[in-house]
Parts: structure tokens; sequence; C-alpha cells
């Protein structure tokens, strides 16, 4: 449902958009630990390494816990094929939004975590000069303020366009390594 109908698109339905993501939840934080709280909301983003060393290990040994956070992808995980896996796309931002101070363009590339960095390969792309929608369903798309297209990098290193009326489906299987469906020509 929420692939035909955009609604994981909109704002406030993940972490960004609203002050939902200032709501801590069960995540990977262990709310019983007696770990200092670093950040005053401790939500499931964790910006530090992959492990957190806590306890009364000293020095060079200090208790260290494995936070299970994904592992990178190795090639062999990508099974429908370099040439059909896109793994980075230009960033959509709405025209009105360019002065910077949006949720989604209001932090620099280095965040990592927020709608300044990622975008949902289930919302239609859209160019820059599309408005956004009241309901904000085009917030997290991809896109770019190119007329007819926008660019992603695939996993075999090409860099080629897309057109912004790819079927909402296609584009979503491009965004992933090892659905096994084939994709064909896109554009």
């Amino acid at each position: 449902a929420y692939l035909k109908d955009g609604q994981l698109c909109q704002p406030g339905l993940l972490w960004g958009g609203s002050a939902s993501h200032l709501e801590s939840f069960s995540g990977y934080y262990d709310a019983s630990s007696t770990f200092p709280k670093i950040f005053p909301t401790q939500g499931v983003i964790v910006r530090s390494s992959y492990f957190v060393a806590n306890g009364t290990g000293g020095g060079i040994s200090p208790n260290v816990h494995d936070l299970q956070l994904p592992k990178p992808t190795k090639f062999a995980q990508i099974s429908d094929g370099a040439s059909n896996t896109a793994v980075l796309c230009e960033k959509r931002i709405a025209v009105e939004r360019y002065p910077g101070d949006a949720v989604d363009d209001d932090a620099g590339w280095s965040d990592g975590w927020d709608y300044d960095t990622l975008r949902l390969s289930v919302c239609q792309p859209a160019s820059d000069s599309t408005p956004v929608t009241n309901n904000g369903s085009n917030l997290m798309a991809a896109g770019a303020a190119h007329d007819a297209v926008f660019y992603c990098a695939f996993a075999d290193g090409s860099v080629r366009p897309v057109a912004y009326d790819i079927q909402l489906e296609v584009f979503n299987r491009l965004a992933h390594k090892s659905d096994g469906e084939a994709v064909g020509d896109f554009n």
C-alpha cells in the first residue's frame, strides 16, 4: 500500500519533518545502561562508530559493545548485478527550499542521517522546480535541477540519467540489490 499511495514519502512518518526524530525509542539504545547520555534524545540514529566503549575496562582495552549495525555490502550480495543497482542518486530540493533552512536542507552532508542526505526509492522522483505538495509526499524524492532527468551512480561505477517519470516500481527495484527482479531498459 505504501508504494502505491506514497504514504511513506510524507514527512513525520520517518524521523525528519517533525519532532519525531527527537523522541527516544527502543532502537539500539539501552535505557538501563549507565553509559553517559551524549545526545539529549538517544534516538535510533547513533552518530558514532559501530562500537561503544562502556564500563570499567581501562585504556587500551575498554569494555566494548557491538551495536550490531548493518555491515557494508559486499559485491557478492548484489545479486541483481552491479549495473542494475543504484547506490547513489541526486537529491531533490524544491526551489522554494534553496535558502537552506528547511528540514531537508538545514545541515551538511556529513550528518548522513536525515532528510539532508537521504531520499527514498519509493517516492516518485521530481525536479527541483516541482513545488512541495501539501502532504509533503515529494519531500523525500530523488531528483535534481535538470529538466527531464536526474543522475544515479550504480554499483558498477557508471553514472546514468534516470527520467523523472520512471515507473515507481522500477525505480524501487533499481535501489534494491537483491530483489531478483529484472529491471531492463528503464529510460
